[in-house]
């Protein structure tokens, strides 16, 4: 690697990307896990909850789905049931 110090900036660099990223990932998942609290808190007697947040980890699918990856929601739905 001595011999190529433009790929050693290159695997800093993406290091240090991947750092930011994994933070932004973490963040995103405490930020869905305490709303998915909240919501099952709040909805999981009432009607308008019922299959989306009757307990926790069913909240936090339902949020990550529909406000995250709202567009392929049906894609990664019939992914997951097909396997």
């Amino acid at each position: 690697l001595r011999f190529m110090p433009e790929l050693m900036v290159l695997i800093k660099g993406m290091a240090m990307a991947m750092r930011s990223v994994a933070s932004t990932l973490c963040l995103l998942l405490i930020i869905i896990y305490v709303f998915a609290i909240f919501f099952t808190e709040l909805l999981s007697e009432a009607p308008v909850g019922k299959g989306c947040f009757e307990n926790v980890p069913q909240a936090m699918n339902c949020l990550l789905l529909d406000g995250v990856f709202a567009d392929q929601a049906q894609f990664i739905t019939s992914l997951l049931a097909e396997h």
